[in-house]
């Protein structure tokens, strides 16, 4: 918990140190939901299979980190995670990265390949979620 804890401080105050550009700053907030998007070893599709939830917000993600801790790679492996050794470290970045830009939530979407399909997709753009 600790060693989390700490990757999460580290990479929080990294973080700080990068100017957030105009653009960005006006779009982030606790109202914002982020879509993301990636392979089976993705961060966030870690994130989404630690909380079984998609979208899934900051506070899941936390509780996500803190009951993968105790668990071996093998554990993490047999409830489905295929980069065991990366999980915490992926999901404690994503939650510092959220926390830091108050993101709401974020859904995800998987792609593998080519990703210019993104744009166009209806799924993403017209979803429920706003």
């Amino acid at each position: 918990r600790a060693q989390a804890e700490m990757l999460r401080d580290a990479i929080t105050k990294r973080l700080e140190e990068i100017k957030m550009p105009k653009w960005l700053q006006e779009r982030v907030g606790k109202k914002t939901t982020v879509v993301s998007i990636g392979g089976d070893t993705c961060a966030f599709n870690m994130c989404k299979h630690g909380t079984g939830k998609n979208p899934f917000d900051v506070d899941d993600l936390w509780k996500a980190v803190e009951a993968c801790l105790d668990k071996t790679d093998k554990e993490l492996e047999e409830e489905g995670f295929s980069q065991p050794s990366m999980v915490v470290p992926k999901m404690v970045l994503v939650f510092s990265v959220m926390k830091l830009l108050g993101l709401s939530c974020v859904r995800y979407f998987h792609s593998n390949g080519s990703t210019r399909g993104v744009i166009v997709s209806k799924e993403i753009w017209d979803g429920p979620w706003g």
